[in-house]
């Protein structure tokens, strides 16, 4: 039985295909050198195939587009015409300097917060919400509106409609170090006092090759900020929850090499 695919789809595949070309396009402006090949290599796809691809002569299955998102880290930001938008379109970078002042962990839990449609949040709501002073709340709020992260709005406040990074910063910092410690045993505390139906914690042990820790470190990146974008698409939002994701070597012997 033959069967066709709906003009919606076809749009939308059309649509995919353009902004394929475009990043093809993008990536050749920033190197003369590069080619239709090192493209195909990037995103594990057999050239000949991508050549007919980037000239519409072979048709864009949701496969090939969810696989070329998950290589160049996009993102679909519409079910029904599948634009993508890079990663870094979604977020603020925040440099060293900011984070440093916004270290903590509530700072980060009331970017958040403010985005609840249950209320309008106040430093004495915010303090009670996460558990901390009423005076840590305000200053709290006072440095996101100085670093104009938040905003007064009203009785409450509101936010930017990008999230926070700081994959921008290249080396790790006392103040990067002090977040994650926060955030590990923050999750120890949760593992006693959250019931199991409202949290996640779980592992995975593997041996894999060392030289592919860039590719995992990468592939995680993508993971978490699709994960971030698919619960935030629908629904009411009314909670705020942290994920924690951890790779590290069980061996010695990783250590042994950075050391020589």
């Amino acid at each position: 039985m033959e069967t066709s695919t709906p003009k919606t789809n076809r749009l939308a595949a059309d649509a995919f295909q353009k902004q394929l070309v475009q990043e093809f396009e993008r990536r050749k402006n920033q190197n003369s050198r590069y080619s239709l090949r090192a493209f195909a290599k990037f995103l594990d796809i057999d050239p000949s195939y991508l050549s007919k691809l980037l000239k519409a002569k072979r048709p864009m299955s949701c496969a090939i587009e969810n696989h070329c998102c998950n290589k160049l880290g996009w993102i679909s930001t519409s079910s029904s015409d599948h634009s993508v938008k890079r990663l870094k379109d979604h977020y603020l970078n925040l440099d060293l300097d900011t984070f440093r002042v916004i270290s903590n962990l509530y700072h980060l839990a009331i970017f958040e917060l403010i985005k609840l449609k249950n209320g309008q949040w106040t430093p004495a709501s915010i303090a009670e919400e996460l558990s901390i002073s009423v005076v840590q709340a305000q200053d709290a709020v006072n440095k996101l509106e100085q670093l104009r992260i938040i905003r007064k709005k009203g009785a409450g406040y509101a936010r930017s409609e990008k999230g926070l990074t700081t994959l921008g910063i290249a080396y790790t910092s006392e103040s990067l170090r002090t977040l994650q410690r926060d955030i590990l045993t923050r999750a120890i505390a949760a593992m006693e006092t959250v019931p199991i139906d409202q949290r996640d914690q779980t592992a995975l042990t593997l041996a894999i090759p060392s030289s592919k820790i860039p590719k995992a470190k990468k592939l995680l990146t993508q993971f978490r900020r699709r994960f971030c974008a698919i619960m935030q698409k629908e629904g009411t939002l009314d909670s705020v929850y942290q994920l924690s994701l951890s790779f590290y070597p069980l061996t010695n012997s990783v250590l042994k090499r950075k050391s020589h």
